[in-house]
């Protein structure tokens, strides 16, 4: 996948990609591989604070966005609770997010756990791995009959604290019946949407109607107080009003450690986000950087090996 291109839609080279080669005859590179402070307050930044490339042809320029994050931010987003594939990083199944549930010939079966959990094999790599499901169905347990009352207190726009109160129940059961709609939600959306690829090759034209919202988060600790916005896109169907999924610039499947210490190995911090291998993810020193004018010391870099 190639995105970096013209988007002038007058220009000759609307949708050409660039090629990465300093021999490019449609683009050259310009701006800092450094990240550079974006601070209105400061006047003595002259250079660009992003890495852009310069059509040749209308001479616009176009922020450098990064392909492998593109790829990377879609297939986070077809995230499936029984979509689960290798959990080896280096392997190509996990690459290209080939799931057990739909290409099952790329796994092997290898017997089954004490618990009755299925312990699949990688055909690619030769990893072993277990998908754990939560074989309890809302209707069985102990606290199965307050299953869709909770749901309702929660649909209502009810406190945590308030449910507790009305339902006596312990707020972990909560939390697991939130979880349990929120999978069963996920499983009914994609088998409806699972028949929009047919439904859309029947129909020349699709008008689609997109909007943004943005979130505003509280601090998670006391210690670390962060407000964080968290930016939504929904896009509707014009004709049939159907409302496809919310996506939002959150991925709760990232490991933040792991990111962290893989970026300060590489010293990806020192770089514009472009040229990063995790570019689609904010880096302590990028907040640091934001807000106060200044690099700190990130508090997991001695985490990392030398």
């Amino acid at each position: 996948m190639q995105v970096n291109s013209c988007k002038n839609l007058r220009c000759e080279n609307f949708g050409v990609p660039a090629s990465n080669s300093r021999n490019d005859p449609n683009y050259r590179v310009s701006g800092s591989a450094k990240p550079v402070l974006s601070n209105q307050r400061s006047k003595k930044i002259q250079r660009p604070s992003t890495r852009v490339i310069i059509c040749k042809k209308c001479k616009q320029s176009v922020s450098l966005k990064n392909n492998q994050a593109i790829v990377e931010t879609g297939r986070s987003l077809l995230w499936h609770p029984d979509n689960l594939c290798c959990p080896n990083h280096d392997c190509t199944n996990h690459i290209n997010a080939l799931s057990v549930s739909d290409h099952p010939k790329q796994y092997l079966k290898k017997g089954k756990t004490d618990t009755g959990n299925q312990r699949w094999g990688c055909k690619e790599c030769g990893k072993r791995f277990v998908i754990t499901r939560n074989e309890q169905h809302p209707s069985r347990g102990p606290y199965s009959h307050l299953y869709i009352p909770t749901i309702n207190h929660v649909l209502n726009s009810n406190k945590i604290k308030r449910i507790m109160e009305v339902l006596d129940i312990h707020p972990q059961v909560i939390y697991d019946n939130i979880e349990k709609a929120y999978k069963a939600c996920v499983r009914f959306n994609r088998q409806r949407e699972a028949k929009l690829k047919h439904i859309g090759e029947k129909q020349k034209k699709n008008f689609l109607c997109t909007d943004r919202q943005t979130y505003m988060i509280n601090w998670r600790r006391r210690f670390d107080r962060r407000n964080i916005a968290i930016r939504s896109t929904a896009t509707a169907d014009c004709s049939s009003s159907y409302i496809f999924p919310v996506h939002t610039t959150y991925d709760p499947h990232a490991d933040r450690e792991i990111i962290h210490k893989v970026s300060h190995q590489r010293g990806d911090q020192d770089f514009t986000s472009a040229l990063r291998r995790y570019s689609q993810y904010w880096l302590d020193d990028d907040y640091n950087l934001q807000e106060h004018g200044k690099k700190f010391p990130s508090t997991l870099l001695s985490d990392v090996d030398p």
